[in-house]
């Protein structure tokens, strides 16, 4: 009975049916597998970002031709004598600053201990450019011992070793180690890593600083120094640079010149940066004696009559410099002053013409800007959109080579099963006829 239900089965699905046709199923299977396999490896290739080429920057239009002023103008308008000197201590007085304590200190002895090291290491330093022998009261700090009575004063007399317990360290101010931490933990400087960098930017500026006058200006500016507001990475920007100009001042108003320069960077809108750069580049052509009275009148003249336009009194004090040999002295900073107003009034317009071209050009590298971040954006999203596609294709992929292994596993079972039971039908009709013969 089951011998005629497979020879018909054989008979209907394996002669029925084209052998073509089994092995066209067969080898569409064998396409999936291999068509899964090529997307599986290509799905582990991993999705590229599309490049995004930045648009080069703009060429600036050149600033308007100015109306110049000649030496002889300038002279013209130097006084002399008693006149000049009163001119000059104006110059002097302008920008005369208060000490730059702003932020109440309590004492807070929570703070980290990582970095440690790093932080002790500048101290070390510290104690090389200001030495110990030299500042014991700097790094020891000050005080006065007390006795709880006159006995126990009278008993620590007798033996002041056996009764060393019985005096009392007060402590009027910390070592100067110890303040630095104690002020920058309570102005949000807790980590140690950031208070050593804060303190090597201290140290390179006190190597420019006359020796005389290193203690005074740590104790009493750098170590008040650090706020809250403008944060650590500003703050050492800001002294990095005041370090480059501090050496060329004359070492008598180093002090001053920190006060100052301090002061312009603290309150300028555009924290002066720019404009201390420049002055940088400049302050060795004037003499050493005047250095200090040159950036008064720059910073005075900046914040006051051209509105914190840097490129203007950049540019403006460029037209100038050709003119320096002539004047010597006090002279220096008066005919600087003098310059800037003969300047500005014959070239009344052209002041507002460089703001123009300088917003128009800043304009157009913002909207360069605008274009790159958002075609970087985009090509972004676009790569997760691939990333998305590569996982949605493997998965396929597994199917595909699933159901493709399947399909020809199974028809090729079944082809197997098929031939072997007309094998074995074939071979019991031979022995059939061979027994039939036989008898």
């Amino acid at each position: 009975m089951k011998q005629d239900k497979f020879s018909k089965l054989e008979n209907n699905y394996y002669y029925g049916i084209s052998r073509v046709f089994w092995h066209i199923i067969i080898g569409l299977g064998s396409l999936a597998i291999i068509g899964g396999i090529v997307v599986l490896v290509w799905s582990q290739i991993p999705a590229s970002q599309d490049k995004v080429v930045r648009v080069n920057q703009p060429v600036k239009k050149s600033y308007p031709k100015a109306t110049g002023v000649s030496l002889g103008e300038l002279m013209k308008t130097l006084p002399k004598g008693a006149e000049l000197t009163k001119i000059k201590n104006d110059i002097t007085l302008v920008t005369e600053v208060k000490n730059t304590i702003i932020e109440k200190v309590e004492e807070d002895n929570k703070r980290d201990t990582v970095g440690l090291s790093k932080l002790n290491k500048q101290i070390d330093i510290l104690k090389k450019i200001i030495p110990f022998n030299e500042n014991k009261i700097l790094w020891e700090g000050q005080g006065y011992y007390t006795f709880n009575s006159s006995r126990d004063k009278k008993m620590f007399k007798k033996n002041n070793i056996k009764y060393s317990h019985l005096r009392h360290w007060i402590s009027t101010s910390k070592s100067i180690d110890r303040e630095f931490i104690k002020i920058t933990d309570n102005r949000n400087l807790k980590s140690n890593v950031g208070k050593a960098a804060l303190l090597a930017s201290y140290n390179d500026l006190l190597k420019n600083v006359n020796k005389e006058k290193r203690a005074s200006l740590l104790k009493n500016y750098l170590i008040p120094f650090y706020t809250s507001k403008k944060g650590l990475g500003k703050s050492v920007n800001i002294i990095e640079t005041i370090s480059k100009i501090i050496k060329l001042i004359d070492s008598k108003e180093q002090i001053e010149g920190f006060r100052v320069l301090v002061q312009f960077s603290r309150y300028n809108p555009n924290d002066g940066l720019g404009l201390q750069e420049f002055q940088q580049s400049i302050l060795q052509k004037f003499e050493l004696n005047q250095r200090l009275n040159i950036i008064k009148t720059i910073n005075n003249e900046y914040s006051n009559n051209y509105d914190f336009q840097l490129t203007s009194i950049i540019d403006n004090t460029k037209q100038f410099m050709p003119m320096l040999p002539g004047f010597k002295g006090d002279q220096q900073p008066v005919a600087l002053k003098n310059f800037y107003r003969l300047f500005k009034n014959k070239n009344k317009n052209r002041d507002q013409q460089i703001q123009q071209i300088d917003d128009e050009f800043a304009s157009e590298i913002r909207e360069i800007d605008k274009i790159y971040k958002n075609e970087l954006q985009q090509a972004k999203a676009d790569l997760l959109l691939k990333q998305d596609k590569k996982i949605e294709m493997k998965l396929m992929s597994y199917k595909s080579i699933a159901y493709g292994l399947g399909v020809v596993l199974l028809i090729s079972l079944i082809l197997l099963v098929l031939s072997m039971i007309r094998n074995v039908n074939r071979l019991a009709e031979a022995m059939l006829q061979n027994n039939n013969k036989i008898s």
